[in-house]
């Protein structure tokens, strides 16, 4: 499920004919000001605590949205409160223009207006590799400033299941664009680590320079260990060099972590986050390279 400041969709896997097989698709984006109702329940709740009559006997936390439009009602079951409380907090203020808070989120915002999208920490190039051909800065710059599913950054946390997606739509900050995304993953099984974790992050992308775009992107993971001691910086340099016969866009990423606090597994974090990163570059490469062929 996607969810953001615009209204909701539904993710559901289908097959593609295109390159890149099988594919997690969106469905149509249902406006808020479609949604007559959201009543949310708590199996936990007693029947004067829920907003709404509780039917279910899983555990499971519904909402129940009536639509002005077919199919008139949508039932939605959840593992956690937050998705379901997050979803209604967003139909409710949708009226009122304002969004609510996202977990951890202050922090990252905050950093990114003092240091106007530069990192805070060294980095290192850790990947570099060219975009198709016909690939243009300007079609890459496009391809980032969008909202919703068919941005390749949302493709990407959905390619990695991401669940329960929260997006902020582009907003002006230092000069740049930020974005903001608040979903949570699921992890491998590592020493110490739990199953799942919720992630807060920023999207940045930096004032125009000209035949260069550089996205820069912050993450928390907010329920591993040492969760406050770091934060993890990557920061795409995507650059156009004119060739023989036509443009040639290249990106190269670069890894950085910013200790804030002491930790005691630091070269364990850094070893993982410095394998998962090189993972997921290469489906960011694919979710990229999908957008730009269509």
């Amino acid at each position: 499920m996607l969810l953001s400041d615009a209204g909701f969709s539904l993710q559901s896997h289908a097959t593609s004919q295109g390159f890149f097989g099988s594919s997690e698709r969106a469905t149509e984006l249902m406006p808020w000001s479609d949604v007559q109702r959201v009543s949310v329940s708590d199996p936990n709740a007693t029947p004067s605590q829920s907003s709404k009559p509780t039917r279910q006997s899983n555990n499971l936390f519904e909402a129940e949205l009536q639509l002005s439009k077919p199919p008139g009602r949508l039932r939605l079951q959840f593992g956690a409160a937050g998705p379901a409380q997050v979803l209604q907090q967003l139909w409710q203020q949708s009226s009122q223009g304002v969004s609510p808070p996202l977990p951890g989120m202050d922090v990252l915002l905050e950093e990114l207006g003092i240091t106007k999208g530069s990192p805070p920490c060294p980095t290192r190039s850790l990947y570099a590799a060219s975009l198709p051909d016909g690939a243009t800065i300007e079609k890459v710059r496009q391809m980032f400033s969008t909202n919703g599913p068919s941005n390749p950054i949302l493709r990407l946390h959905a390619k990695m299941g991401a669940q329960n997606m929260v997006e902020r739509d582009w907003e002006p900050l230092a000069g740049g664009l930020v974005k903001c995304l608040h979903f949570v993953q699921p992890l491998k099984p590592q020493p110490m680590a739990p199953e799942k974790t919720r992630v807060s992050l920023v999207y940045f992308l930096c004032p125009t320079q000209g035949s260069q775009v550089v996205l820069q992107k912050v993450t928390r993971a907010l329920d591993i260990p040492y969760a406050n001691s770091f934060r993890v910086h990557h920061e795409h340099i995507f650059s156009e060099a004119t060739a023989e016969t036509k443009p040639q866009v290249t990106v190269d990423l670069a890894l950085g972590i910013n200790w804030v606090d002491r930790c005691f597994v630091k070269q364990i974090i850094e070893s993982s986050t410095r394998r998962e990163t090189l993972e997921s570059m290469q489906d960011f490469m694919e979710c990229m390279n999908e957008t730009l062929l269509v």
